[in-house]
């Protein structure tokens, strides 16, 4: 018996597995493919949640510092700018830390190069007019950067 004769005696039988088997592999292809896109599609949606739930909650700190900077006396203008230490560290420095990682760039360098001056001013036991001053004005920095942040998220976001 040849080749052929063999395969159109068995045709049917030889097919029978070689298509299933073939079937399978091309429904695993397809499905292996399917799922990597749902996957990356979820993980982009999680992305996205992620930051859309880190903007909130900055949001909520600034709006926290907006709202303390209403009520408690940090800027002096007396004779010239300066700002009050106890109100500033007791009360806003606090809410700026709670999600420091999550302020604005620069939001936080500016917190940070008010703890610089501070430190320095602690370490000479005084503070003078000087760093008053720049205090003062570093402070008055912050808040009108969160203001403007606050109308970015506002423009962005509510529309």
């Amino acid at each position: 018996m040849d080749f052929w004769s063999f395969l159109d005696e068995n045709f049917a039988s030889i097919m029978v597995p070689i298509g299933t088997i073939s079937g399978a592999f091309l429904g695993a292809f397809i499905s292996s493919k399917t799922q990597k896109n749902v996957i990356s599609k979820q993980i982009e949606w999680d992305k996205v949640k992620m930051r859309n739930l880190q903007v909130n909650e900055t949001m909520e700190v600034y709006n926290k510092v907006i709202e303390m900077d209403g009520s408690i006396y940090v800027i002096e203008h007396r004779h010239r700018l300066g700002i009050e230490l106890g109100g500033y560290t007791k009360k806003v420095r606090p809410l700026l830390y709670e999600k420091f990682h999550q302020l604005h760039q620069n939001i936080a360098d500016k917190v940070t190069r008010m703890d610089d001056i501070i430190e320095m001013c602690n370490f000479e036991e005084e503070i003078s007019d000087e760093n008053s001053e720049i205090l003062a004005q570093i402070y008055m920095d912050i808040i009108e950067g969160i203001k403007r942040h606050l109308e970015e998220y506002r423009a962005t976001y509510i529309k």
